[in-house]
C-alpha cells in the first residue's frame, strides 16, 4: 500500500540504500564499454533490489524525488571522477526545475572537474514540453563541458524540428524501435530517418535494449555509433 511503499522510500534515503547501477555502453566500430549509463535501484532492507518502474512515481508523490536524484549525482560522481570513462546521468524536468537538486549538480561538477565526462540524459517528451527552460538548462550546463542526450527517442511521436534548437550531442533511439529491426521493416525505417537526421547534424547515435548478436549487426550495417543492452552489459553495482 502507498503508506508501506513511502516507508520504504523515506527509510531508503534515510539507510543510504539508493544506490547506482551501471549498464556499460559500448562503441559499435569495437565492441569495447567506452562509457556507463548510472541507472537508480532501491536496495530493500531484505536485500531486494528494486528499480525505479516500482518506486519512481510514489516518490513524486511524496516530494522524495529530488532526494533521489541528489543521492544519484553525488555517488556517481564519486565513482567515476578519477576514471577515463564517460558516464551518463537522467534527469528529469522537475530535477532541472529544483535549484537544489542543480546546485548538487554544479558542486559535483565544480569539486571534481570532469564536466567533461559526464553526459546528462533528458527524456525526449519532457524535452519537447519545457523546450524553453530546457535550451536554458543545456546552454549553462555546457560551460563544465557536459554533453547531453536525449533519451528515449522514438518512443512517442518524434519531432525532429525541435531537436534541431537543441545543443544535443547524442540521441539513444528508444528500446521499442531497436529490439525487432532485424525483422521489422518499418521499425529500420524509422531508426533511418533517426540516423539521416543525427549524422547531418553531427548527433552521435546510442542504440537501446540491443539484445541480440543479429540486432547488433543490423545496427552496425546502419551506422549506429553505439549500442547499450543485455547482450554487452547488464546493469550492475561494479563496473
Amino acid at each position: 500500500n502507498r503508506s508501506s511503499d513511502l516507508n520504504e522510500i523515506k527509510s531508503a534515503i534515510n539507510d543510504d540504500r539508493i544506490t547506482p547501477y551501471y549498464q556499460g555502453i559500448v562503441d559499435n566500430k569495437t565492441k569495447k564499454i567506452v562509457k556507463y549509463e548510472s541507472l537508480m535501484r532501491l536496495v530493500k532492507k531484505n536485500g531486494t533490489i528494486l528499480s525505479p518502474l516500482a518506486f519512481l512515481e510514489q516518490s513524486k508523490k511524496a516530494r522524495s524525488y529530488q532526494y533521489l536524484t541528489q543521492i544519484m549525482i553525488n555517488n556517481t560522481f564519486e565513482k567515476f571522477a578519477n576514471l577515463d570513462y564517460e558516464f551518463s546521468i537522467n534527469l528529469a524536468f522537475s530535477d532541472i526545475h529544483s535549484k537544489d537538486t542543480m546546485r548538487v549538480l554544479r558542486d559535483n561538477l565544480i569539486r571534481h572537474g570532469c564536466g567533461e565526462q559526464l553526459i546528462l540524459e533528458i527524456v525526449e517528451s519532457e524535452s519537447t514540453e519545457y523546450l524553453e527552460d530546457v535550451t536554458l538548462f543545456i546552454q549553462e550546463i555546457k560551460q563544465y563541458g557536459c554533453k547531453i542526450a536525449i533519451d528515449d527517442f522514438g518512443s512517442g511521436y518524434s519531432n525532429f524540428a525541435y531537436l534541431a534548437d537543441l545543443e544535443i550531442d547524442y540521441i539513444k533511439i528508444d528500446g521499442s524501435l531497436i529490439q525487432n529491426i532485424d525483422t521489422d521493416e518499418n521499425k529500420k525505417l524509422a531508426v533511418k530517418s533517426i540516423l539521416y537526421f543525427a549524422k547531418n547534424k553531427g548527433i552521435k547515435t546510442i542504440a537501446e535494449f540491443v539484445e541480440t548478436e543479429s540486432v547488433f549487426n543490423m545496427l552496425v550495417a546502419l551506422g549506429v555509433d553505439y549500442s547499450q543492452g543485455y547482450l554487452f552489459s547488464k546493469p550492475q553495482k561494479t563496473l
